[in-house]
């Protein structure tokens, strides 16, 4: 597995499936669901309890280094900064310009 494979989407049997009904196929997805998803969705999802965000990255995209800084957070803009900023380095290691 290389880095960029992180990027790629997942099966269908481990899409994360959203309290609002989102489907998230992939890390790609991740970032931009966040930002569109309600603060109550994004609570259910991520509290003092949980953070399935971080779960979901560790076990099925398989991002040990995402999901350590995700679990470390519980606020939604945060996080959503954090995912896309490891979108970026992913791409800006990878990808020669």
């Amino acid at each position: 597995m290389t880095e960029l494979d992180i990027l790629k989407n997942v099966e269908p049997d481990h899409y994360f499936h959203v309290a609002n009904g989102t489907i998230i196929r992939g890390l790609l997805e991740l970032d931009e669901a966040i930002a569109q998803m309600s603060d109550e969705t994004f609570q259910y999802h991520v509290n003092p309890s949980k953070n399935d965000f971080a779960n979901w990255v560790r076990n099925t995209i398989k991002d040990e280094m995402l999901a350590s800084f995700l679990e470390k957070i519980n606020d939604k803009k945060e996080t959503q900064n954090i995912v896309l900023r490891r979108i970026v380095d992913l791409f800006k290691k990878n990808i020669p310009i």
